[in-house]
């Protein structure tokens, strides 16, 4: 058996990040068999979500050991593949931000639910979300700045540990800021189109894992604005001020999900950093300077794979290419993998923490060699 298919013990905590280069998705194991998963990211080799992929591998039953899938934005790279995993885990929880569940949101759904040739969307995506609740009977739980999503303690298994999973953000400033955003798009149902996805992700999920004694800060693609980001979080006095171990990087890494607060006021001296590229054509993040900021804050930074891959070239008849060039002429390369960051430790032994990397992560200090 490989180290990648060696699940963890009981009382060790993971997590693991995935990034097919165009998005990510991270899961959590918090101890006893428990399982939780943020965002989703799909590849086109696989037949199901790259973490469900993986679970299964490790033989989790998805069906009971997940207990919390979270959405945090609604943008297609964080979300693909998602109701899949909400088909699948059955007895988990689902939580998205509170944006996601204003009026103006739902409208836009309706609106654009049916995707147009070769351009899925996030909102398609979060429309079979909601179907599949639906059907199940499950219902959603809003995250916002403080709230607790998910919470276990001592006894929740013989040989797990407490557990709290509670919210940053959205900030009330943020979901405003987002609602006013969304009422533009709603004005404009018009004609039937590709959506356009915010200029700024301002009212993302941050997450706050506790876990026997650490803490892991999990920072979505939250980015500075005007009216919400981190900038918004931190005016809110609810939010708790802890120093976590685990970091994994807003936005890729780059310069717009930056917040020197969060380094000095939420993250431990020399965290464990963790992030996946985005490569969409020839916009490649992080950059080389996002690179050489990050380790300004930290030596322990990890990457999914290297923002300078490419993936080989599928064969297409000169016809398919032609029908692309002629109906989507915007349409970008999008490298996919099925890279993985996993850090694993026994939380109250921080000399145990050990960092593995498959499918082609690495070190982020190696990302523009």
């Amino acid at each position: 058996m490989s180290d990648l298919l060696r699940p963890p013990a009981p009382r060790e905590l993971e997590i693991s990040v995935f990034g097919p280069g165009f998005g990510e998705s991270v899961a959590l194991h918090v101890g006893g068999g428990s399982w939780i998963l943020i965002d989703s990211c799909t590849h086109p080799d696989l037949s199901c979500p790259t973490p469900i992929h993986y679970l299964e591998r490790l033989g989790v039953s998805v069906s009971r050991a997940v207990r919390l899938v979270v959405a945090t934005h609604w943008h297609d790279d964080h979300v693909s593949g998602l109701a899949g995993i909400v088909d699948a885990c059955t007895s988990a929880v689902f939580a998205c931000s509170s944006a996601l569940l204003k009026e103006e949101f739902l409208t836009l759904i309706e609106a654009y639910s049916a995707p147009l040739l070769g351009s899925d969307t996030g909102v398609s995506e979060f429309d079979r979300v909601l179907e599949v609740l639906q059907r199940t009977g499950r219902d959603v739980k809003e995250a916002s700045v403080g709230k607790a999503l998910w919470q276990q303690d001592a006894s929740w298994a013989p040989d797990g540990f407490p557990c709290e999973i509670r919210a940053l953000a959205p900030s009330d400033a943020a979901v405003k800021a987002s609602r006013k955003t969304l009422v533009g798009f709603v004005s404009d149902l018009g004609q039937r189109r590709r959506i356009p996805a915010f200029s700024k992700n301002e009212a993302g999920v941050v997450l706050i894992v506790r876990a026997g004694g650490v803490s892991f800060l999990l920072g979505d693609d939250l980015e500075e604005t005007h009216g919400g980001g981190w900038s918004a979080m931190f005016s809110d006095t609810s939010v708790p001020r802890v120093e976590s171990m685990v970091f994994k990087m807003p936005h890729h890494g780059s310069k717009t999900g930056h917040c020197d607060r969060v380094w000095a006021e939420l993250l431990q001296p020399q965290p464990y950093a963790m992030t996946s590229p985005l490569i969409l054509g020839r916009n490649r993040i992080p950059t080389r300077d996002d690179v050489k900021r990050i380790s300004g804050h930290t030596q322990k930074a990890y990457i999914t794979a290297s923002p300078q891959a490419r993936s080989p070239r599928r064969k297409r008849s000169p016809s398919v290419d032609k029908t692309i060039k002629e109906n989507l002429p915007d349409l970008r390369e999008v490298f996919c993998s099925t890279g993985q960051v996993r850090l694993r430790m026994i939380p109250d032994d921080p000399a145990s923490v050990e960092v593995e990397l498959f499918e082609g992560a690495i070190p982020l200090s190696g990302a523009w060699k």
